[in-house]
């Protein structure tokens, strides 16, 4: 979508030059505007043993609304947070729109996954508002609304501007998962004591910072996990000003 491909070729199979509908790329010839994949012909100066190489090339930055069944583009974006993670590649910035996400979604690698934007994506509810206006809401189906898990979850990856609830857990860190959590609304959508906020374990070492979480009930001897943020097993957090 929106590609274009310019090439020469001298081996007499392939047309010369040949070039599809779409706007150039400076850097590399080729503009896409949504995720396809690439087939590239390379010659030698003589133009002699050419192969064809097959790359999947996807962008930097991805777009989710809820509702849409786009290709994550801005103008034709996704519907779903995690199909939109599971294309993205690592460093890629996952854009959200205000509106409710029934999902729970797994994180295991660094991306940055940033709610409340407008339908547009033109605008952004201000997250240093401590986090209750925030309107990109993960509603989560399972007992993580939100999970990380893995070395391959650095401080790099982010998730910031929602608002959270899941039916025990709203974020779940473990295998030494190490995201940036900020300015996020956390809070409890169940009856049952056996919930928390944020639970780190297994090494896990998240930053946590600037986030609001309510509704959950204070730790007592019986019931371990019934606070805002629990850690456990090693996990070695940084919190700070939640």
């Amino acid at each position: 979508e929106g590609a274009t491909y310019k090439y020469t070729a001298g081996d007499g199979t392939q047309s010369d030059p040949d070039e599809s509908s779409g706007t150039l790329f400076p850097e590399t010839g080729i503009t896409i505007s949504s995720i396809c994949t690439v087939k590239v012909r390379g010659f030698k100066t003589d133009f002699t043993d050419s192969e064809v190489t097959t790359a999947n090339y996807i962008l930097p930055f991805l777009y989710v609304r809820a509702g849409k069944n786009g290709y994550g583009s801005k103008s034709n974006p996704l519907g779903s947070i995690q199909k939109a993670i599971d294309i993205a590649k690592t460093g890629c910035k996952i854009f959200v729109a205000n509106g409710t996400y029934n999902e729970s979604i797994i994180i295991k690698k660094d991306i940055e996954l940033l709610g409340s934007y407008s339908s547009d994506f033109s605008s952004r509810n201000d997250p240093n508002s401590f986090s209750k206006k925030n309107k990109s809401i993960i509603s989560g189906k399972g007992e993580k609304a939100v999970y990380f898990s893995g070395a391959g979850v650095t401080n790099a990856c982010k998730i910031q501007g929602f608002r959270i609830n899941g039916k025990s857990f709203g974020i779940y860190c473990e295998n030494n998962a190490k995201p940036t959590i900020i300015e996020n609304y956390i809070e409890c959508n169940s009856t049952s004591r056996n919930v928390c906020g944020i639970c780190n374990t297994s090494y896990a070492c998240p930053i946590i910072s600037r986030n609001l979480i309510s509704g959950h009930r204070p730790c007592d001897r019986m019931v371990f996990s019934s606070c805002g943020i629990v850690n456990s097993e090693y996990s070695n957090p940084v919190i700070d000003k939640n």
